[in-house]
């Protein structure tokens, strides 16, 4: 068991010192009790790392020697529970491609230091909770989740086609729980600064573009495939129903469309944490296969790859018995899709492999069922109730105004 330092050890590395000392003055006033250790570059930063344990590396991307690609790809190697952040004012492509697989999250420069402050904190909230060296270091050291061998082969299948449209690969990526969380990641933490949040894996890919995806895909940040793998192919196909009969309800719900994006994504990946074993493989091809430790292990790689608080609180809310679906009509979707899934026969589930009007008749149709439409009456009760919550704050703040 192991418990984060008290406190928090943080290492800043940039070339420039005057940068450093604004970084310390800044950050010293915001009071938050870090550690706080300082180094001019990777060769310097490599060293305060061996000094002792450290949690958050926060590094420049352009220094000369040991650059911050390069020294991402070090610490993950010698520290890889250390959590890799890069803040950086470059944006220069063939840079950021090579850093893209071992640094966790970008930071843009100039960075407002709350920003820095609450990506640390939020980052590091869930690793307290999972308390386990063994399985930090494991997290630490992924760089890509597995997909399917089928999936990979539609993929590289697409990509090849001078012609594909955005919509049409997100289709594709969004189908794979592992694709999915790959460039959900690189839409918000590498290309989407400043911009809305991006939960549709749809969105996701239109904000990465086709291109990119071709040449990210040359790294590869995208798995292989595994090929001849019953539990994989049971464990996606699972996380697919799920996705697509909680959106089912949220459609019927007529939430809006960026709660249905969440909520389709927290289906998806509602059950990531099974990834999270020494195989990296689910264990048993079915939803809560590594059982509390997968919950918790899951929630930590999504806040260290950037993730959204609301999304994975909606993902634990799935698994956590104490969480009344009740107060979130996004979780009772969510919630309602693992339980159609959960009874929608084999078939009907490699039928969501089909072309999308097919795939829509088939979760149609388990969302019109009885049990559907019982969650989908649930959860428009609570959407108004939070509409109309929502309505009230806004009129006592114009009334205080």
């Amino acid at each position: 068991m192991t418990r984060l330092r008290d406190p928090v050890r943080v290492l800043f590395v940039d070339d420039e010192a005057h940068v450093l000392k604004g970084l310390e003055r800044v950050l010293h006033r915001q009071n938050k009790g870090w550690s706080m250790v300082f180094a001019t570059g990777g060769e310097e930063a490599l060293s305060r790392l061996a000094e002792g344990p450290t949690d958050v590396i926060v590094s420049d991307m352009q220094m000369p020697g040991i650059d911050g690609a390069a020294l991402m790809q070090e610490v993950r190697r010698r520290h890889p529970e250390v959590v890799r952040l890069i803040l950086t004012g470059h944006s220069d492509p063939g840079m950021i491609l090579r850093a893209v697989r071992t640094t966790h999250q970008f930071l843009v420069k100039p960075c407002l230091p709350e920003e820095l402050i609450e990506t640390v904190e939020r980052t590091l909230e869930p690793r307290r909770r999972l308390g386990r060296d063994d399985e930090c270091r494991r997290i630490g050291r992924i760089e890509r989740l597995p997909s399917p061998s089928g999936r990979m082969e539609q993929l590289r299948a697409a990509l090849d086609r001078p012609s594909i449209s955005s919509d049409e690969l997100g289709q594709i990526m969004g189908a794979d729980p592992a694709m999915t969380v790959r460039v959900v990641q690189l839409s918000n933490s590498v290309y989407g600064h400043g911009r809305t949040l991006v939960t549709d894996p749809a969105d996701a890919v239109a904000r990465v573009g086709v291109d990119r995806l071709r040449s990210l895909g040359e790294m590869p940040i995208f798995c292989e495939g595994v090929p001849d793998s019953p539990e994989l192919e049971a464990w996606a196909r699972h996380s697919l129903m799920t996705a697509r009969c909680a959106r089912g309800i949220a459609e019927r719900a007529e939430l809006d469309r960026s709660t249905t994006g969440l909520v389709y994504l927290a289906g998806l990946l509602h059950d990531l944490g099974d990834l999270m074993g020494a195989d990296g493989l689910p264990a048993g091809g079915t939803q809560d296969g590594r059982g509390g430790l997968g919950v918790l292990a899951g929630d930590y790689f999504l806040a260290l790859w950037g993730f959204p608080k609301e999304l994975r609180g909606v993902i634990r809310g799935i698994h956590e018995p104490v969480t009344d679906s009740r107060e979130n009509a996004t979780l009772s979707a969510v919630q309602g899709g693992h339980e159609l899934a959960g009874q929608m026969p084999q078939a009907c589930g490699e039928g969501l492999y089909l072309p999308l009007n097919q795939r829509l008749e088939i979760t149609g149709a388990f969302a019109g069922s009885s049990i559907g439409n019982e969650w989908v009456r649930r959860c428009q009760e609570l959407w108004t109730r939070g509409m109309r919550s929502s309505e009230g704050e806004e009129y006592t703040n114009e009334r205080n105004a």
